[in-house]
């Protein structure tokens, strides 16, 4: 009788592993990113969605298999912020399990801010920029009321928020998504150079707001070439 269950079990595991999902990819195809499934549908999504981002959430998010939330709801507006995460009031008082959070990604931006708005980016820039704000999301679901309570009064605080943009694309790298992190700094250094901008009030902002707020793509090559994930899984 074993005889004839030792290739039935050969035979299992190899249709199980000729469709299995790739995960890890230097450049995703735009065929490849369609296969992703999301059973649970944790993820709405409210405004401006002339392009469907569905299934960059359902790959982003398979990177945060442990994330614990609710719901998370993304919005597209006009907004000089190109992209920005923040738990509910409500996640005060709820469990992580409970919480709701909310993404915001702008739609329209003044001069040469609009050039990286989330639909203006290319495929690896956006879901670098996604993974992002989904780290955002899985820094606040480990956190408990004072740290989300907190969380508030950092926004008024430069030199925190730059901290914790630096704690976040840092889990980006350490999950595995260190390319598409890649892609969206170098797009983000090509296109913000200063002979870009048309309107000088616009430049002040984002010199105010965003300039050196993020890690540059020397940094994020660096810890590419540093990190296991990158080692012990091969990236097509």
């Amino acid at each position: 009788m074993f005889q004839y269950k030792f290739p039935i079990i050969i035979l299992v595991l190899f249709v199980r592993f000729s469709f299995a999902q790739h995960l890890y990819y230097r450049h995703i195809p735009a065929d490849s990113l369609k296969t992703f499934k999301d059973t649970i549908n944790k993820v709405t999504f409210k405004g401006d969605t002339t392009s469907n981002f569905k299934h960059h959430f359902k790959y982003v998010l398979r990177f945060f298999p442990t994330m614990q939330y609710n719901k998370i709801e993304v919005t597209f507006k006009p907004s000089k912020r190109i992209a920005v995460a923040k738990p509910t009031f409500m996640c005060l008082f709820l469990s992580p399990e409970k919480r709701k959070y909310k993404i915001n990604f702008s739609t329209k931006a003044p001069s040469a801010l609009d050039s990286v708005t989330l639909k203006n980016l290319e495929l690896d820039s956006q879901l670098g920029l996604i993974g992002r704000q989904v780290s955002h999301v899985e820094d606040l679901s480990t956190s408990g009321f004072f740290d989300v309570l907190f969380w508030y009064f950092k926004q008024i605080s430069r030199k925190a928020k730059n901290k914790r943009e630096y704690v976040v694309e840092q889990k980006v790298l350490e999950v595995g998504l260190g390319h598409q992190l890649l892609a969206l700094s170098k797009t983000n250094e090509e296109r913000l150079k200063i002979e870009k901008w048309k309107d000088t009030k616009a430049y002040g902002f984002y010199f105010r707001n965003y300039r050196k707020r993020f890690m540059d793509a020397e940094t994020i090559s660096n810890f590419i070439n540093d990190l296991p994930v990158y080692a012990s899984h091969q990236y097509r």
